[in-house]
């Protein structure tokens, strides 16, 4: 790939970035020039943990990492800002997401808008969430969750709400290409 955006981090190591700016690595090694992906973390521990293990692996060069939240203002116009500059061009050739279910719906419809990715690596897709808790892995100040909150009153706001992920995912993205 020539443009790659991970959205998001997530936790320091063995990940989906480790994994991708190895791939880079190896590619500029054959010749293949150096790419960076791009990837944010709102969580500024973590985005310094996961800056330090880069540079540990020596894949911090393939990587442009940013220690920020993205499309927390909450209105639009803003978010379709700030993703331009992780998608200057238009179109990315691979978009990875990692969107729970408390991530509201501006920001994956403006990833899908701004960014235009050829491939979309979705990370769950699919996964019956109700089978699990809603907060594994969450409590560590994700800045979309209702802090405070039982798993089950958790599950009743989010319910709520007038768009959900797996109702967007089902039918913008799996219904349009099983129907081609």
């Amino acid at each position: 790939t020539n443009s790659a955006v991970f959205v998001f981090y997530g936790f320091p190591g063995a990940n989906g970035v480790f994994s991708a700016a190895l791939g880079l690595r190896a590619k500029a090694a054959q010749g293949g020039g150096i790419r960076r992906l791009i990837t944010a973390e709102a969580n500024v521990e973590r985005c310094h943990r996961g800056l330090a293990f880069l540079r540990e692996q020596d894949v911090e060069d393939f990587v442009d990492f940013r220690c920020e939240g993205v499309c927390l203002q909450g209105d639009e116009e803003s978010c379709l800002a700030q993703l331009q500059a992780y998608c200057p061009r238009g179109g990315v050739d691979m978009l990875a997401i990692d969107v729970h279910n408390g991530v509201p719906a501006i920001l994956y419809r403006s990833l899908l808008e701004v960014c235009s990715p050829r491939i979309l690596f979705v990370e769950n897709s699919g996964l019956r969430w109700w089978r699990f808790r809603l907060d594994i892995h969450m409590e560590d100040g994700n800045p979309w969750l209702h802090a405070g909150l039982t798993d089950e009153e958790r599950l009743q706001a989010y319910m709520q709400r007038s768009e959900r992920w797996f109702d967007f995912e089902e039918r913008h993205l799996y219904e349009p290409a099983v129907l081609q």
